[in-house]
């Protein structure tokens, strides 16, 4: 908010969406490294929850 009250609404919106920009870039890196290894087979279902429920 300090950037839209000093430069205005299209540096702050510029700003915006330079950040909504990288981080899809982050996130398509993401799935990409996710697709690659599950492709190879280095990423398994996990056969049983960790912990189990109280009942």
């Amino acid at each position: 908010m300090i950037v839209l009250a000093r430069e205005g609404l299209d540096s702050f919106g510029s700003r915006v969406v330079f950040f909504l920009v990288i981080f899809g870039i982050c996130l398509l890196a993401a799935k990409l490294l996710y697709w690659f290894l599950d492709s190879v087979g280095l990423i398994h279902k996990r056969a049983k929850p960790l912990t189990q429920p109280q009942v």
